[in-house]
């Protein structure tokens, strides 16, 4: 066996059990499943989809198309953060977020430009 067939056994063994540790642990021990991983990917990507939907709606607003807020998305509770130039475009923007399928509650973090 040439040195580099050791040296490439020794980092598949190293790999495999590390894998085997993290994937065979149980929670009592402090470590992840496997099944909690991928439940916590699965709702980080539902969270994804969400905030791209809300931010597809909110593009679809005429009266919005040049405001910019930020959309972050928690387990379906979404936050709107950013400044609108009136209440109307405000009340817009959060009964837009409420009506997008998958949103289960609104935080309103948006600020309104002060008129001159």
């Amino acid at each position: 066996m040439t040195k580099r067939q050791r040296s490439l056994g020794l980092n598949v063994a190293v790999i495999a059990v590390l894998v085997m540790g993290f994937c065979g642990c149980d929670k009592s021990e402090g470590i992840v499943s496997s099944e909690d991983t991928l439940a916590s990917v699965t709702a980080e990507v539902v969270d994804m989809e969400l905030a791209h939907a809300v931010k597809v709606a909110l593009a679809e607003q005429e009266s919005l198309a040049d405001v910019d807020i930020a959309v972050m998305v928690s387990n379906g509770e979404v936050s709107l953060r950013g400044i609108v130039d009136n209440q109307a475009q405000h009340d817009l923007a959060v009964r837009t977020a409420r009506g997008v399928a998958g949103v289960e509650s609104v935080e309103d973090v948006l600020g309104i430009k002060e008129q001159n």
